[in-house]
């Protein structure tokens, strides 16, 4: 399966991405932040689990970045 397409929705934005892929082997694509925090299909994803989570069609992640200032 790793030469298959998969769509994902990554902060409300379609993605298209390769399947059969980890949350850890993915991020860089998704963003260039250095600290942030992700949910899958609204569950929090603690960093330790990054290798585990497979993402899959139609998956939804929320990459949120903290913001400086307030």
């Amino acid at each position: 399966m790793s030469g298959s397409v998969i769509q994902v929705i990554c902060n409300g934005e379609v993605r298209e991405l390769p399947g059969g892929r980890t949350l850890a082997e993915l991020l860089p694509t998704l963003t260039n932040a250095c600290e942030f925090a992700v949910a899958v299909n609204e569950e929090f994803v603690p960093k330790s689990a990054y290798g585990a989570v497979r993402l899959a069609a139609g998956d939804r992640i929320e990459l949120v970045v903290p913001m400086e200032g307030g």
